[in-house]
Order: structure tokens, then C-alpha cells, then sequence
């Protein structure tokens, strides 16, 4: 049954070391199957407060959605310093992530 990470993405710093993970993200999805379905698009907010993007990545199943979140080339970019969990990510924006299951 597929599976989703979510992010929602504020006050994002589009910098040099964002701009190259943005062009490497992509690449790390491919062994797990994963695809783009939202990607940092501002929503249209129906209700309540939101970050200014958000993200959805749909994957096979919930094993290869955890499984692309761990592994190194989604925690930092291979052309980025310093190699520490998700570093030009997390330097560059705050965040809330998650992992789910499809419903049904």
C-alpha cells in the first residue's frame, strides 16, 4: 500500500547549498520508488495556519518511505557540507516532517 513523506517548509533560504540539494533530491528517490506528487508549492489554506511550502512524496509502501528518509543520500547532498542529517535542508528552512500510510 503506498506511503507518503509530508513536509511542510518554512521561512526557506534559497541558497547555494539548498539550491544543490534541491537538484540532487530528486536522484535519492529513484532506488525507493519514490515520486514527486507536491513539491514546495504554497497551498491554498482552507483552514488554520500553514508553512509557506510543502512537500508530498509518494513511495511503493511504507518500508521504502522510511527506508529512502534513513539512507545517507537523503540526509545530506554529495556535494554539501557538512555530511549531518539532512544539513543544507535544515540550515536553510524549519520544518515538520512526517512518514504515512495510505488510508485504505
Amino acid at each position: 500500500m503506498p506511503a507518503y513523506a509530508i513536509a511542510n517548509l518554512s521561512n526557506v533560504d534559497l541558497n547555494a547549498d539548498i539550491v544543490r540539494y534541491l537538484q540532487e533530491i530528486d536522484d535519492t528517490l529513484v532506488p525507493f520508488g519514490g515520486r514527486f506528487l507536491v513539491h514546495g508549492v504554497t497551498p491554498e489554506v482552507m483552514e488554520g495556519p500553514w508553512a509557506d511550502a510543502t512537500v508530498i512524496i509518494e513511495f511503493p509502501d511504507l518500508d521504502r518511505a522510511r527506508a529512502w528518509y534513513a539512507s545517507p543520500p537523503t540526509w545530506s547532498c554529495s556535494r554539501c557540507a557538512p555530511r549531518t542529517p539532512t544539513a543544507p535542508r535544515r540550515s536553510s528552512t524549519a520544518s515538520e516532517t512526517a512518514i504515512a500510510p495510505r488510508a485504505f
